[in-house]
C-alpha cells in the first residue's frame, strides 16, 4: 500500500521541470508571457505563466537580432532606437505572446528567447522585415552611428 503511494511521488520527482544546471540549458517552450514593458527595440519585460497560477517577470532579449540604441550619442541612431522600439511596442506591447528557445542570458536577471505573437508571427524576423533591427549573432557589437548618419 505504502508503495503503492509513493509510486506518483517518484514518478513526479523523475520528471523533468525547469533546469536548474549550467547556463547552456534551453528550456524548449513555448511559454506563455504577458508583455509588461518595451525597453527598447530588442528587449522587453514580461510575466511568464511557467505553471498554472504561477508566474515568473523577467527581461527577455529577442535572439539574433540587434536595435539602434536609444541612449546613443549619435542623433541618426537614437532617432533609428525610438522608432524601431515603437514598432515592437506596436506589434506586441501589453499582449500575450509565447517565448521559446530561453535560455540565461549574459546579464544576469535576463533571458534570450525567441518569441512569437498570438497568431504564431516570429517577432524578430518581423522587426528584420520590417528594417526596424539588424541580424545579430552574439559578439562585441559594431558602432551603428554611421549606418544612420552616412558616415
Amino acid at each position: 500500500m505504502l508503495f503503492r503511494l509513493l509510486i506518483p511521488v517518484l514518478i513526479l520527482l523523475g520528471q523533468p521541470v525547469l533546469s536548474l544546471a549550467g547556463d547552456d540549458d534551453v528550456l524548449p517552450g513555448p511559454v506563455p508571457a504577458d508583455v509588461i514593458r518595451v525597453l527598447d527595440g530588442d528587449t522587453f519585460e514580461a510575466r511568464a505563466h511557467i505553471w498554472p497560477g504561477q508566474t515568473v517577470q523577467v527581461l527577455v532579449r529577442l535572439r539574433g537580432i540587434d536595435a539602434p540604441e536609444i541612449r546613443s550619442s549619435c542623433a541618426p541612431e537614437k532617432l533609428a532606437g525610438i522608432t524601431s522600439r515603437t514598432v515592437l511596442e506596436e506589434l506586441i506591447g501589453g499582449r500575450r505572446i509565447t517565448i521559446s528557445n530561453i535560455e540565461g542570458g549574459k546579464y544576469y536577471g535576463r533571458v534570450i528567447a525567441d518569441a512569437a505573437t498570438r497568431n504564431g508571427l516570429a517577432v524578430s524576423s518581423y522587426l528584420l522585415k520590417n528594417a526596424a533591427v539588424r541580424p545579430y549573432e552574439g559578439g562585441k557589437r559594431e558602432r551603428a552611428c554611421h549606418l544612420f548618419a552616412g558616415g
